[in-house]
């Protein structure tokens, strides 16, 4: 969880633990399972990210949107990754060749998804 980096970024130094320190030799064996896409679907997107880097100004630009709508309580908050793939399913994968094209893409789905 994030409880130890949120600490930090909101307190200044700690003279006590926040956390108990994590003895990991006395930890039962871990177990790792595969990533549900059913249950996490925005996962599916990975390799497609990893293969198109300009994906990314889309997919910023959408879950900036469905985080803020979900914390205005205007959606749930599963419905941050159906902002993304719908944003996703409408520019597909844009053609970037300089930074003014960033900020365009970046407005022009945030105006998307507000509409």
């Amino acid at each position: 969880d994030m409880k130890l980096a949120i600490s930090d970024a909101i307190f200044e130094k700690q003279d006590t633990p926040i956390l108990e320190a994590v003895d990991f030799s006395k930890m039962p064996a871990l177990k790792f399972h595969p990533i549900s896409t059913k249950k996490y679907p925005i996962f599916k997107l990975k390799n497609t990210f990893l293969k198109e880097p300009n994906l990314g100004v889309i997919i910023n630009a959408a879950n900036e949107v469905g985080v803020y709508n979900f914390l205005e309580n205007k959606s749930r908050f599963l419905d941050i990754a159906r902002y993304i793939f719908k944003a996703l399913d409408h520019f597909g994968v844009p053609k970037i060749s300089s930074i003014e094209e960033v900020f365009e893409y970046d407005f022009k789905t945030r105006e998307y998804l507000r509409s």
